[in-house]
Formats: C-alpha cells, structure tokens, sequence
C-alpha cells in the first residue's frame, strides 16, 4: 500500500457524510458543496504515539489530494508545533482551551468549535463531542480496552471504555482501522453496519525513502547489531503483548543460537512496571529504550 493508499476513502467518507444533510438544506438550491471540516488535532501536544501520528499524516495527505474545501485544524493552545500543511491557506489553525480527555471534554469542546459553523467535525481518537458541527465523524482503532480492560489504567478506562458505546451511537459515521476492528464494533457495541466504513491505514512515508547499504550498515554498527534481528517500536506496555514475542524468540534462538535477536522499543509507557524487567541472559536479546525520534516523530 502506498503513502496514500486509503486516503481517498477517507476524502469519499467525510463527502459522503455531508451529503446526509437535512430535510431544511437540501430545500435550497445554492447549498455550497464546498465544505469546512473540522480535525481535532490536540493529541499530539499530550503523547505522540500512533494516533497523533494517524492525525499528524491524514492532515498532510488529505491537502495533497483535496483541493476543494476548508480545514480548520483545532490544536491545543500549548502546543508549540503547528500541524498544518505549509503553504496552504485553506487549512487553518485554532487554539483550544479544552485538554485531552478531560472529563468534560465532550461538552467543553462542542462549545469551543461551535463558532467556527463547521460542516462536520472528525474525533480521530475515538470519542466525538457532544454537538458543535451537525455531523461528526469517529476513527476507531481497535477495541482492545473493551477486550482486556485490565491493562488500562483507571483513567484511561473512564475514558475510552466508559463513553466508546455513547460515541458509536452519536456519530454519523465510523472509520474503523480493519475489518476485525468494524465486526468488534458490530458485535461488542451494536454498531450500526450502514455507518461503519472499513480503511486500512497506509505506511508512514518514512519507509518509502530510500537507505543505502552504507546506511544500514552504519546504524547496524552503531547498535551493535549483526544482520539478523527483530525489530519492535512501539509503546512498551502489557497491552502490546510484547512478552509472547519474546517467548517465540527465545525459542528461536535455542534452535538457532547463531542468530542475534533484538527486540527494540521506543519509550516505557504508563503500565510498563507491570512487565518483565530483564531478559534471559542466554536469549540473545536485547531490550534498548529510546527518545523520541526527531525523524519520524515517534
């Protein structure tokens, strides 16, 4: 799949719902195809993990292949950074007061955006507002809170898992990350299936650029790795499963000890303390927590 490989479902999505208006405007004539959307982009400010990075790279593709209508970035007011994309006019930012899941978010942020007389507003991180645009759109990642709510902290459950079946309800329309995600949606929270759209995600485009072999082996040198290795980057907590993999390695490497396995992590997370500190000497893995990485922004 390409960089933008589903972003032209995404684009067809958001046309889709707007065309869903109302008895009262479809009596005018001159209702303006062009529409105003609306993208909460706050999360990056609060932890740049996979969402904002889905939120950061929609923004950038959807300028690439939308030419009509008019964004309005909505960013917290700290966040020194600004998401839009450089050059183009037709996205705007706007500060917000409202944080990241707080727990009035939903009520705050439909005050916040109601002035900007949006067409439809899209929650990337699962739960929508309670008003403030007359459509609003949701992306659901995946349901793993509802499926394993022991690895969530208390907070982290008041949010996702006590309003996800409110959300599904409310929006007008679900993008949901893979077809398993769309049938959790339908079975664990009776979701309707007219307004759940499946759309994969596309690669980072990072990984399109080219390294040459003087590259790879400067970074393999650079880390004290030979050729063969498995790569991990992500958040290191329970709920990445991140302990079976490493059980399959071990195996491996007792069948064949010659191979170096390597398992790599970006950053502890907020429930790392309840995994395994260390790792069987006589594995050959290696555990390596980084920094942020300037580059790709994980």
């Amino acid at each position: 799949m390409t960089y933008q490989g589903s972003l032209p479902e995404v684009r067809a999505l958001y046309l889709a719902v707007n065309t869903q208006s109302n008895l009262l405007t479809s009596c005018f004539w001159f209702y303006n195809s062009q529409m105003r959307i609306g993208i909460d982009c706050r999360l990056p400010f609060y932890q740049m993990g996979g969402i904002s990075q889905y939120i950061i790279f929609l923004i950038q593709a959807l300028a690439e292949i939308d030419t009509d209508d008019e964004y309005f970035l909505f960013h917290s007011r700290k966040d020194p950074r600004d998401y839009r994309p450089a050059g183009d006019p037709r996205f705007q930012r706007v500060n917000l007061w409202t944080p990241c899941h707080h727990r009035l978010e939903r009520q705050a942020l439909a005050v916040e955006i109601a002035p900007h007389s949006l067409d439809m507003f899209h929650s990337p991180d699962f739960i929508p507002p309670t008003g403030g645009a007359p459509r609003r759109v949701i992306t659901v990642h995946d349901l793993t809170f509802l499926h394993y709510p022991q690895f969530l902290t208390p907070e982290s459950r008041r949010y996702y898992n006590d309003q996800i079946a409110w959300a599904v309800r409310t929006a007008d329309h679900i993008s949901a990350d893979s077809e398993a995600t769309r049938q959790d949606i339908l079975t664990l929270l009776d979701g309707s299936p007219a307004k759940i759209s499946t759309i994969l995600l596309a690669a980072n485009p990072l990984y399109a650029e080219p390294v040459t072999p003087t590259e790879i082996a400067a970074t393999l040198d650079k880390y004290g790795l030979e050729s063969d290795f498995v790569l991990f980057v992500g958040t290191l907590e329970p709920r990445k499963n991140l302990p079976t993999p490493l059980r399959a390695m071990n195996l491996l490497h007792q069948d064949a000890p010659t191979h170096h396995w390597s398992s790599w992590v970006a950053r502890a997370g907020c429930m790392a303390r309840f995994l395994p500190r260390s790792n069987p000497p006589e594995s050959g893995i290696q555990r390596q927590t980084f920094k942020r990485c300037a580059r790709c922004r994980t």
